[in-house]
């Protein structure tokens, strides 16, 4: 989730859909043993992994996450923002505010037990909405003004500020209907 919430190209590897991990070894590339291979033999929580990288990969395309303008060199990061003051270890929340008004937050809880996280007031007229989540059923109130966010979550949240389901193809890297 947080990788599909970074400006850029989304940083996978061959089986990270699928939950290969290498066991945190950067060089596994060069090794011919279990921790260097791919297992692509189906199973439930794999299929249940690629689904989930998915859908995380699809919203990241629909509130165009990814897109860095082609005019610019500059990205627009997410940012620590005085109407975002959170703080604890191990968990943390930054605000990304996009052209045209929208903004996206984007919180990781990596504690073992939840977080209540402030949330900036909405934009004018629309409120908070969850756009993705690694655990399902995250309890939240759009009307409020905090998200619980439980033990090991990442969640995604927009609000209504733009609608960025249609990004222009430079900005969001489609070029499937380019000539060659």
């Amino acid at each position: 989730a947080l990788v599909a919430a970074a400006p850029g190209t989304a940083q996978l590897t061959a089986g990270d859909e699928r939950g290969r991990t290498q066991r945190g070894n950067t060089n596994a590339w060069c090794r011919d043993d279990e921790i260097g291979w791919v297992h692509w033999t189906p199973h439930e929580e794999a299929e249940a992994r690629r689904a989930f990288v998915a859908e995380a990969l699809a919203t990241r395309r629909r509130l165009g996450l990814g897109a860095i303008p082609a005019a610019t060199a500059r990205i627009a990061p997410f940012e620590a923002a005085e109407d975002l003051a959170f703080f604890e270890t191990g968990a943390f929340a930054l605000l990304r505010r996009e052209r045209g008004g929208a903004r996206r937050v984007v919180a990781a809880n990596a504690t073992a037990h939840d977080v209540e996280i402030p949330l900036p007031a909405a934009t004018a007229g629309a409120s908070w909405r969850i756009e993705l989540a690694t655990e399902r059923g995250v309890a939240f109130d759009p009307s409020g003004s905090s998200l619980a966010l439980p033990a090991g979550c990442v969640a995604l949240l927009a609000d209504g500020g733009v609608s960025l389901e249609a990004v222009p193809e430079e900005l969001s890297g489609d070029r499937a209907g380019a000539a060659p």
